[in-house]
């Protein structure tokens, strides 16, 4: 096991990068494409979450503001050669496998509730005044780094996460077929047996 130090300590998990962060998000809204644009407005916010309700970063690179909001430049220099199309696949080596449970939680909350906003809504909801991208941001500075610590206390003041509960989910799901005496749902191949 690869062991970090970071702003928060040593952890016992190996960290994963922005791009793996971004990777999540491209396969998550594989059947609804998302630009690159779009995407670091995700890993944003899932770093801000995962600083206010783990206490620490899901990865360790500086998250900048740059004139349409936060952006990570590795993962930007990974996704760019897309320039403004839509990215069908996940970029490069990737696994979900990277993500602890906890992480995994957050990353799913984060495109449960930010995913329902479109890409000039989240611009917006990034350029929010007094939110940590407006408060570093200068058309006339390039690269400037947003701090963790004022998007952790961000995020643990204004913004509220919907939590991503898969037995919610599956309780209120549409059966996609008949039932039998039990509430089970028959298979089509099995419906003869009934």
């Amino acid at each position: 096991m690869v062991y970090y130090q970071g702003l928060y300590g040593v952890t016992g998990a190996q960290m994963v990068t922005a791009t793996d962060v971004a990777n999540y998000f491209i396969d998550v809204f594989k059947d609804n494409p998302v630009t690159q644009l779009r995407v670091m407005k995700f890993v944003y916010y899932a770093q801000g979450h995962a600083l206010a309700r783990l206490d620490r970063p899901l990865f360790n690179e500086d998250i900048q503001a740059w004139e349409h909001g936060p952006v990570v430049k590795s993962a930007y220099k990974t996704l760019s050669p897309n320039g403004n199309k839509k990215i069908m696949s996940p970029i490069g080596n990737y696994s979900a496998g990277v993500f602890s449970e906890d992480e995994i939680r957050i990353l799913r909350s984060v495109a449960m509730t930010y995913g329902k906003f479109s890409t000039a809504d989240l611009i917006s909801m990034c350029h929010e005044m007094n939110g940590p991208w407006s408060k570093v941001y200068s058309d006339t500075r390039m690269n400037v780094v947003i701090p963790n610590e004022s998007i952790k206390k961000h995020f643990e003041m204004n913004e509220k996460l919907d939590e991503f509960d898969m037995e919610h989910v599956l309780k209120h799901m549409k059966a996609a077929g008949p039932s039998d005496s039990e509430g089970n749902t028959i298979l089509p191949a099995d419906y003869d047996d009934y």
